[in-house]
C-alpha cells in the first residue's frame, strides 16, 4: 500500500508478488508499472495516477477519481478507469473495460486494442461520442468489439456530430442506440437487431447486415440505408433518403411528413408502407421511383391517400396488396396525376381531383369507384378489369380508353342504361367488364372512346 499524500512509485516489473497479494495506492500522483510475474488487483486510489503493465498478466485495474493514465500488457485484463477524465489502452489480449456510471466514459479516452475487448456498463444510459472511428479524445472508444451489461441506451452527445461504428460490435440484447442533436453518423451492428433513434440533425444511417433493425429518424433530413433483414422504418420530420434493400421492410409514414422523402423499399421481399397516427397522408408518388417505390403492402386505420396540391403525382397501385377499409379514399389534388388501381388485394374509391388525369383499371376483377374532378380526365381499361363505377363522366371532356380490347367501334360494345346509369359491357361477361357511368343517361359515340 501507498502512502495517503505521496506521488508514490511502485515499479513491481521485476517483482515476483505472490497470489493473493494486491496493490493499493492512496491519494497521491502514484505511479505503478504492473508486476510481470502474477495476476493481481491494482486500485490506484485517488490522484492522477499512471498505470503501466509490462506482461501477458491478467491484471484487474481500479482508477478511482483522478485523470488516469492506464496502459495494460498482452494479458486478458480488466480495467475501471473510475472518475474524471482517464486515457485507457489495454493492448493485446481479451479485456474488459468496466463503465459504472452514466457520465463515466463521457470524458474517457479508450482504446481495446488487439484481440476481443468488452465494454461493459452497469449504469444504465452510457454517453459517448465517437465510437469505433479512429478518433481520439474524450467521449472516444476504439478496437471495442462487444458492448454488455445490464441492458441500457447506448447514448451520443447533445451537439457533437458523433460517429458510432458499430459494425463490428456485439451490442447485446436489451440495448438501444440514441443519438441527439448533431449531424450524426451511424453503421448498424450487424450482429444485433436494435432500435435506433438517430434524434434531430441532418444523420446517416447505414447496415449491412441482416438483422431486424428499428431506425427512427427525428428532425432533419436523414439518409437511411438498412440491409437485408426485416426492418422498421420512421424517417420522421424533412426531407429523408431512405433505402431498406432486400427483406420484408415497413415504412411507417404520419401526415405530411413523408412528402419530401424518397424511399425505395427495395427488390423482393414483401415491403409495408403503414400510416400511423390519423387523418390524411401525403405523397408525391407511390412506387413511381420518385416518392416513395418498392412497396406491396399498404396498411391504414382510416386514413385518406393523398397527392400534392399542384405536382404531376403518380400513385401505381398495380403490385399492391391494401389491407382491406384500412384505406377508404384515394384522394389527389391539383396537377395532372397519373394513378393505376389496385392489383392485389382491395377494392378502392378514387379522386383525380382538379387537372387532365388519367385513371388506369388494373385489371385484377376488383371493383372501383373513381371521381374524375375538374379536367379533361382518361379512364384506361385493360382486360380482366371488374366493375368500375365513374361517378362524374363528362362528355365532351373525358375519355374511355379501351384500345387493349381489339374493338373499333361504339357498336362493338353493349350499352344499356339501369336507373339513372349508363353501364358499358366491354367483353360480354356480366361479371368482368363493366363500366358504370353514375348519373349519366346521354348517349356515347366514338368521340367518347379511344379504340386503337
Amino acid at each position: 500500500k501507498g502512502t495517503n499524500a505521496d506521488d508514490n512509485v511502485f515499479d513491481l516489473s521485476g517483482v515476483n508478488v505472490q497470489n493473493g497479494w494486491s496493490v493499493e495506492m492512496q491519494n497521491g500522483d502514484d505511479t505503478v508499472i504492473g508486476g510481470g510475474v502474477d495476476d493481481l488487483t491494482y486500485d490506484l486510489g485517488n490522484g492522477d495516477d499512471t498505470f503501466t503493465g509490462t506482461a501477458a498478466r491478467k491484471d484487474t485495474v481500479l482508477g478511482g477519481n483522478g485523470e488516469d493514465d492506464i496502459s495494460t500488457g498482452d494479458g486478458n485484463d480488466v480495467v475501471d478507469g473510475g472518475d474524471d477524465a482517464d486515457t485507457i489502452d489495454t493492448g493485446a489480449g481479451n479485456d474488459t473495460i468496466k463503465v459504472s456510471d452514466t457520465f463515466d466514459a463521457l470524458d474517457d479516452e479508450i482504446d481495446g486494442g488487439d484481440g476481443y475487448d468488452i465494454i461493459d456498463n452497469t449504469g444504465g444510459t452510457l454517453f459517448l461520442r465517437n465510437i469505433n472511428d479512429g478518433s481520439t479524445g474524450a467521449g472516444t472508444v476504439n478496437n471495442v468489439e462487444q458492448i454488455s451489461g445490464s441492458g441500457g441506451v447506448l447514448k451520443g452527445t447533445n451537439a457533437d456530430d458523433n460517429v458510432f461504428d458499430l459494425s463490428g460490435v456485439n451490442v447485446q440484447n436489451g440495448w438501444s442506440v440514441e443519438m441527439q442533436n448533431g449531424d450524426d453518423t451511424v453503421i448498424a451492428s450487424v450482429q444485433d437487431d436494435l432500435t435506433y433513434d438517430l434524434g434531430n440533425g441532418d444523420d446517416s444511417f447505414t447496415t449491412t447486415g441482416a438483422r431486424k433493425d428499428t431506425v427512427l429518424g427525428g428532425k432533419g433530413s436523414d439518409t437511411i440505408t438498412t440491409g437485408d433483414g426485416n426492418d422498421v422504418v420512421d424517417g420522421g420530420d424533412d426531407a429523408d433518403v431512405i433505402d431498406t434493400g432486400a427483406g420484408n421492410d415497413t415504412i411507417k409514414v404520419t401526415g405530411m411528413e413523408a412528402l419530401d422523402d424518397t424511399v425505395d423499399a427495395g427488390a423482393g421481399g414483401s415491403d409495408r408502407l403503414d400510416f400511423e397516427g390519423t387523418g390524411s397522408v401525403m405523397l408525391r408518388g407511390l412506387n413511381d421511383g420518385s416518392g416513395i417505390s418498392g412497396i406491396e403492402l399498404l396498411y391504414g386505420n382510416g386514413q385518406t391517400l393523398r397527392g400534392t396540391d399542384s405536382g404531376d403525382d403518380t400513385f401505381d397501385f398495380s403490385a399492391i396488396n391494401v389491407n382491406g377499409g384500412s384505406v377508404p379514399l384515394v384522394e389527389m389534388r391539383g396537377g395532372d396525376d397519373t394513378v393505376v388501381s389496385a392489383g392485389v388485394n382491395d377494392s378502392l374509391t378514387y379522386d383525380l381531383g382538379a387537372g387532365n388525369d388519367s385513371f388506369t383499371s388494373s385489371g385484377a376483377g376488383l371493383s372501383d369507384t373513381v371521381t374524375g374532378g375538374s379536367g379533361d380526365d382518361t379512364f384506361v381499361f385493360v382486360a380482366n378489369f371488374g366493375t368500375d363505377t365513374i361517378t362524374d363522366f363528362t362528355k365532351g371532356e373525358d375519355l374511355i380508353d379501351l384500345s387493349g380490347f381489339g374493338l373499333s367501334d361504339v357498336s362493338d360494345l353493349a350499352i344499356s342504361t339501369s336507373g339513372a346509369n349508363t353501364e358499358i359491357d366491354v367483353t360480354g361477361d356480366t361479371t368482368f367488364g363493366k363500366i358504370v357511368l353514375e348519373n349519366f343517361a346521354g348517349s356515347l359515340g366514338n368521340a367518347d372512346f379511344d379504340f386503337v
